[in-house]
């Protein structure tokens, strides 16, 4: 679509006023460990916040044995997932999940190799294995991005993999990350999670969970009743709340505009998609 000088300033604001009443695109940062106290194991199933003294960063390892973490999300098309860690060696490996009801998309992490870093799960078309040659030793950084139709892997922001998603209206609502091993016994680490945080065309609606998640909403995009709009890249609008005025009821619904291609310079949204809060 080609936007001219003139309409490309109009964008601009349409933009402030969206973002100034509640409309933006946003980052939230799933873990949040600065804010929490070194020991808290609040954040999952057998993990434990500990502090980093040689960088002074705190971060999240098994309690005693192998621990998960388990996150509410609201990760439709256009969004991504981004995971900063620590595997001591070839011996470990991490496995992050997204979730839609029965369907998954699994990424299993290994930085050393053995061809363990693989993208897979049956809400894919087919499995792929890494391609990208950027892992470090020890440290590194992940992104799972969700877009045109396609899950993305990036390693250290090199390109790793992608694969076609069997439905693209997919829209996940869970975020598992397991395999995380606890410390040596000499106090050493073998697996640490620093930051984990999601992005794009995602609401605020994302938290972690210690067991099941709750208040999850599958009849819609919207899984917390959250007012605040989300623009995407791509500029498609998202409205987790809207309220419906008919002639004989009100109802709340999630709303998905798409932008719409246009020759004339024009900026126009269709409704794409929408649902019925509970």
């Amino acid at each position: 679509m080609k936007i001219s000088a003139n309409d490309f300033k109009y964008l601009w604001v349409l933009a402030g006023l969206l973002i100034a009443h509640g409309v933006h695109a946003t980052e939230i940062n799933l873990l949040n460990l600065a804010n929490k106290n070194e020991n808290d194991t609040s954040l999952g199933d057998r993990v434990i916040v500990k502090l980093d003294a040689s960088s002074g960063e705190k971060y999240l390892t098994g309690n005693n044995s192998d621990g998960q973490l388990l996150a509410t999300v609201n990760l439709p098309m256009e969004s991504e997932v981004n995971m900063r860690f620590y595997l001591a060696s070839i011996s470990y490996d991490l496995k992050l999940f997204l979730l839609a009801d029965e369907y998954q998309i699994k990424l299993k992490l290994n930085p050393m190799g053995r061809s363990y870093n693989q993208l897979s799960g049956n809400a894919l078309t087919a499995s792929t294995d890494d391609a990208s040659g950027a892992w470090e030793n020890g440290y590194n950084k992940v992104r799972l991005v969700l877009t045109d139709g396609e899950a993305k892997v990036y390693i250290n922001d090199v390109f790793s993999q992608k694969a076609t998603l069997s439905d693209p209206n997919l829209v996940f609502t869970q975020l598992k990350v397991n395999s995380i091993d606890p410390l040596h016994s000499n106090g050493s680490i073998k697996t640490a999670i620093y930051e984990i945080k999601a992005g794009g065309n995602v609401t605020t609606a994302c938290s972690i969970n210690s067991s099941t998640p709750t208040n999850v909403n599958t009849n819609g995009n919207n899984s917390t009743g959250s007012t605040t709009a989300i623009i995407g890249s791509n500029l498609n609008i998202h409205i987790p709340n809207a309220s419906y005025h008919t002639l004989l009821d009100t109802m709340n619904l999630w709303v998905d505009l798409q932008l719409v291609p246009s020759t004339d310079d024009s900026l126009m949204w269709r409704l794409s998609n929408y649902g019925v809060i509970q």
